[in-house]
């Protein structure tokens, strides 16, 4: 693996591309900010790396879909599927970042806070 760098860069999930930033996380049209994700390339899946406040979370690769769930301090960062349709849901500290569906078919909520941002 190549070791994520504090740097904006761009990468690809399945068909979805999206740019992160330091402390200003984009994720399509849509900015959330204070979160920092770098992209791993595994095969022809990408796997990212969070960071979040003064907490690091890697992510890494069991068979070729499956990545678990990780729970640091007060964060939730939910369950993790890479194959040809799911991400997961993902939860980080207050806010909810909705149900992504990656592959043949684009679904994606965003939820911040109380307001639901867009759906794909």
């Amino acid at each position: 693996f190549i070791h994520p760098l504090t740097q904006s860069r761009r990468h690809q999930i399945a068909n979805i591309r999206f740019v992160s930033q330091i402390d200003m996380h984009q994720i399509g049209m849509y900015q959330i900010d204070m979160y920092q994700i770098d992209m791993y390339q595994i095969g022809m899946y990408q796997i990212g790396m969070y960071q979040i406040g003064m907490y690091q979370i890697g992510m890494y690769q069991i068979g070729m879909y499956q990545i678990g769930m990780y729970q640091i301090g007060m964060y939730q960062i939910g369950m993790y599927q890479i194959g040809m349709y799911q991400i997961g849901m993902y939860q980080i500290g207050m806010y909810q970042i909705g149900m992504y569906q990656i592959g043949m078919y684009q679904v994606c909520m965003y939820q911040i806070d109380m307001y639901q941002i867009g759906m794909y």
